[in-house]
């Protein structure tokens, strides 16, 4: 009888909607940090690659940038935000990174 009425309260309220929409958040910061891991493991060393490789790089790096900067414009919770930031912060240090060896 309990549950029931949570459920219900929830679905009144608005919060069951609100939860579904925190997890489906959650799971899009999730898949772009597999994401990046996978694609900057692969990477490996800037310095060995060819100048069109480099631009690959960079255009994969700018797109994850751009999908991280919409996750951050609609995340609320404090530790989905710290995740997306640090996970901005690292994205920006690699294409950075990418563009210094382009230079080189």
């Amino acid at each position: 009888m309990k549950v029931n009425l949570f459920n219900w309260l929830g679905e009144m309220l608005g919060i069951n909607e609100i939860r579904k929409r925190l997890d489906n958040l959650e799971n899009r910061v999730s898949s772009l940090e597999n994401s990046t891991e996978l694609i900057l493991k692969d990477f490996g060393n800037y310095k060995s690659r060819t100048h069109e490789e480099l631009k690959l790089m960079e255009s994969q790096v700018s797109r994850l940038l751009d999908q991280i900067d919409d996750v951050l414009s609609t995340l609320d919770n404090v530790e989905g935000i710290t995740r997306a930031k640090n996970l901005q912060r690292r994205l920006r240090n690699n294409h950075t990174r990418i563009k210094k060896a382009m230079v080189a």
